[in-house]
């Protein structure tokens, strides 16, 4: 899902060379992401919507969710 949300963000088919676990936010604080990853950028996270910081629901964010059950 990671590289399809960057692969629409850049709108491009190429894939990205990147390891998604620099955008990982259940790995890294949020604050290290935005410094290192310009705007746009895709993060990822296994957290559900409801516990996510809620700059997220103040700023001009689009959130897309996947979840596999």
């Amino acid at each position: 899902m990671w590289q399809a949300m960057n692969m629409l963000l850049r709108d491009s088919a190429e894939y990205l060379n990147e390891s998604k676990v620099g955008c990982m936010m259940d790995l890294r604080p949020i604050s290290e992401i935005n410094e290192e990853y310009l705007s746009p950028r895709v993060i990822n996270t296994h957290y559900r919507l409801d516990v996510l910081p809620q700059e997220f629901r103040r700023s001009r964010t689009v959130l897309g969710t996947c979840h596999m059950v």
